[in-house]
């Protein structure tokens, strides 16, 4: 993939910059509870100035987790995920979820139940008064390599998206 993904095109940005280290701690396939199981052990090890917390999808529900995470206990696991984030920084910054192309591939998510957990990090981001960054509907069907997964032009347009509220 052409510069990688959007947390390596920030990576490249910020390093030209020289004004930070950028570290890209997603692993495919996380839940929010996966995060939040090892969110501590990864803080400490780089004591972050700001944080972006870009997770959710894979809480909904798709053929490996047909139930999805119950939405309560989704805000929950999130919330506690902010309270440990706030033990480092008070600069945090939440990554709305991406839609998907639900005509390509049998990735098996739905856009309107994406939307659910997309709708509970936007009201988590309004009451703790943090940025949102808003990316449903950001992509159309040229920006998927698979229907779920971004191009290099969907992850060029992430990029921008959250180079644009730091």
């Amino acid at each position: 993939m052409e510069l990688g993904g959007w947390v390596n095109r920030l990576k490249i940005f910020y390093d030209q910059k020289r004004e930070t280290d950028v570290y890209n701690l997603g692993v495919d396939g996380d839940y929010t509870l996966d995060v939040l199981n090892r969110f501590d052990v990864e803080a400490k090890t780089r004591i972050p100035d700001i944080i972006i917390l870009a997770i959710g999808i894979n809480d909904s529900s798709h053929p490996s987790n047909p139930q999805g995470t119950d939405l309560s206990q989704f805000e929950s696991q999130f919330n506690q995920l902010l309270e440990k984030s706030r033990k480092f920084t008070s600069k945090i910054v939440i990554v709305g979820l991406t839609n998907v192309d639900e005509e390509a591939g049998d990735h098996g998510y739905d856009n309107s139940n994406i939307e659910k957990y997309n709708a509970v990090l936007k009201t988590i981001s309004a009451n703790a008064n943090l940025a949102f960054v808003e990316l449903f509907n950001t992509l159309v069907k040229e920006d998927f390599a698979d229907g779920l997964h971004p191009n290099a032009n969907g992850h060029q347009k992430i990029f921008e998206k959250v180079k644009e509220t730091l």
